[in-house]
């Protein structure tokens, strides 16, 4: 059987991911789904791996990759706009070589199961999100 990829799930705040990710867990195939790419987790992660914070992104993403397989061999990310932008830029200063834009994202993610992740309510993720900025509760009750 081949080893499972990399569960990319492309979301934006508020849409139920940290839900997803809950239930990722439970099935033991990917781990836990973590903003791996969100500055303050990134600077955390980097630290737990021992890596440095001047290593590129690539080789952060390999060794969070590393890190933070399952048995089965999967592992998880979520994957904001944002997030995404600060690393390909990061990613494209770093390379030596001239990457095209549709090959940057096989590059740093070479299997890819993807899940693209939206809340269908908009005014209910602006309101959720209103309300979690004020508050600074992220995660559901």
């Amino acid at each position: 059987m081949k080893d499972p990829a990399a569960l990319v799930v492309f979301t934006t705040q508020r849409s139920g991911s940290n839900f997803l990710g809950s239930l990722v867990l439970q099935s033991w195939t990917y781990g836990w789904l973590g903003e791996w790419l969100n500055p303050p987790y990134e600077m955390e992660e980097r630290q737990r791996i021992g890596l440095s914070p001047e290593a590129g992104i690539a080789a952060y993403l390999g060794a969070v990759s590393a890190a933070r397989r399952t048995p089965e061999k999967g592992w998880a990310i979520k994957l904001m706009p944002d997030h995404w932008e600060r690393a390909r830029e990061q990613f494209l200063q770093e390379s030596p070589n001239e990457i095209k834009e549709k090959e940057l994202f096989r590059t740093l993610f070479p299997e890819v199961v993807p899940v693209y992740l939206y809340r269908r309510d908009t005014v209910a993720q602006a309101v959720s999100l209103s309300i979690a900025e004020q508050t600074n509760q992220w995660r559901g009750l």
